[in-house]
């Protein structure tokens, strides 16, 4: 009985094994694979790229240790042509903000923990805001690489009852690709809300002597405990918000590959390579440019004027690296990825940033027309 049923299970076993392959004879019939795609060449020319890019960017996430931010902003990519016809340089401007008070975390945090009323200082806390406008030079450009692309091959039409490709999913094509290495320079300035307390007692950096209130009263130290969850000071027991807003140069380096193939396989739809993939680093310097506003507490607001807030908590240097995807085409996307450290908040000013753009138009602002004289 044991080893009858010891051979069924073995028999059963060597069946489903060749199941998938007799299935998959089956499936493709006596037509066979056909693994040849005849291509009709349709353009490859990447020095051919847009003048103008805008794009929307309809969700990114911005999380650094001082705040987490998640919101809405929008890009803009001009490459202005030289006198030799070649785009050797370019212009990027960007700017984000976040959806609403919910989507920043520390005004939802001061939102929940001391007061809607505006008396206590919630309308003066700021949005989290980010700006930024620089421009690219290309010292080096090589349009001679020429190299075999993998292109996908897209049915126009496909049988339902055809549950496997008769065609190789994508095909071989000789193309080139465009490489430039540019020198970056621009300005970047943010403004976001911070919770002064929370990284004053996880830095062991205490405010100090002269944070006056109108009334005169004095607050000392701040400090917040995140395991009681109260703040804890010399002289008062508070939760302690303020602004902080940082204007800043950066200077890097970036390198950009550009592809702008097109071929139609007969009897598909047309296959494109048009990706435009940027990788960049840069250098951030703020040159003392980093401002606090009035520490908001229960007790109301103080002064920061005279403090030792802006020697204990500022940090004017920092870097980044990223990548930028990008399409060239009239309607696409693009991606965008950093991670780095920003001047501002002392100790806090590490940060991961990703964006999604869409949709991403492209235009060669070129309105000019052909006149035919009669």
């Amino acid at each position: 009985m044991q080893r009858n049923f010891t051979i069924a299970l073995a028999v059963g076993l060597l069946c489903i094994s060749l199941m998938p392959e007799a299935l998959a004879q089956r499936l493709r019939g006596s037509r066979g694979r056909n693994n040849t795609v005849v291509a009709e060449p349709l353009r490859d020319d990447p020095n051919n790229i847009h003048k103008l890019y805008l794009g929307l960017m309809p969700v990114y996430s911005d999380m650094f240790v001082s705040n987490v931010t998640w919101g809405v902003g929008a890009d803009a990519m001009i490459y202005p042509k030289t006198e030799l016809g070649q785009k050797k340089y370019s212009v990027h401007l960007h700017g984000r903000t976040t959806y609403a008070p919910q989507t920043d975390l520390n005004r939802f945090v001061h939102r929940a923990n001391i007061s809607t009323d505006e008396e206590f200082g919630f309308n003066s806390l700021a949005w989290y805001t980010y700006v930024e406008a620089g421009g690219e030079y290309f010292f080096f450009d090589d349009q001679g690489v020429t190299d075999i692309y993998k292109l996908p091959v897209q049915r126009k039409k496909w049988d339902p009852q055809e549950w496997e490709s008769t065609v190789t999913p994508d095909f071989d094509m000789e193309g080139k690709k465009r490489t430039l290495v540019g020198a970056r320079f621009g300005l970047v300035g943010y403004r976001s809300a911070v919770n002064i307390g929370n990284v004053a007692v996880r830095d062991s950096i205490m405010i100090r002597g002269t944070l006056t209130q109108e009334d005169g009263s004095v607050l000392n130290n701040v400090g917040y405990d995140s395991v009681r969850g109260l703040a804890e000071a010399l002289e008062v027991q508070d939760i302690a918000f303020s602004n902080v807003t940082v204007g800043a140069i950066y200077a890097g380096v970036s390198m950009r590959w550009i592809w702008n193939l097109a071929a139609e396989p007969e009897g598909h739809a047309v296959a494109i390579l048009d990706n435009l993939i940027t990788g960049y680093a840069d250098v951030i310097i703020s040159p003392a440019a980093i401002a606090f506003s009035d520490i908001l507490t229960f007790n109301g607001s103080y002064a920061v004027a005279g403090s030792s807030l802006n020697e204990n908590f500022q940090n004017l240097f920092g870097g980044r690296i990223g990548i930028d995807l990008a399409q060239n085409r009239s309607f696409g996307w693009g991606l965008n990825a950093e991670i780095g450290y920003r001047p501002g908040l002392s100790t806090a000013g590490f940060y991961m940033m990703g964006g999604l753009r869409f949709p991403v138009l492209g235009t060669d602002l070129d309105y000019s027309r052909e006149t035919i004289l009669k």
